[in-house]
């Protein structure tokens, strides 16, 4: 048997740290400004349930969404791409590692 780590022809596709990181920062912008989950999915043109897979980080969110969720909670995108952006190892979706840097 081989040592070697086999890796998925499609792991880029897989979330990360920083998938995570940018779903907790539009869910915590999302609270502060009292937008229901149901009604944010609806102004963002997504099912509640695929929000919410991006806010747990567990589901990428396209580029464009990410921008389309910056103008509905009327923030910057350096609002969203704030300074305490992990930094990343770029195989932690691979093996498994989610551990943040603060």
């Amino acid at each position: 048997m081989s040592n070697v780590l086999k890796i998925d022809a499609d792991y880029s596709l897989l979330p990360n740290t920083f998938d995570i990181f940018i779903g907790e920062r539009i869910k915590d912008l999302r609270e502060k400004r009292d937008i229901a989950p149901n009604k944010f999915a609806k102004l963002l043109r997504v099912d509640e349930n695929i929000l919410k897979e991006y806010e747990a980080g567990s589901r990428r969110m396209p580029a464009t969404l990410i921008v389309q969720a910056s103008q509905q909670l009327c923030v910057s995108l350096s609002t969203i791409f704030s300074d305490k952006i992990p930094m990343l190892n770029p195989l932690s979706h691979v093996l498994g590692l989610n551990d943040r840097v603060r």
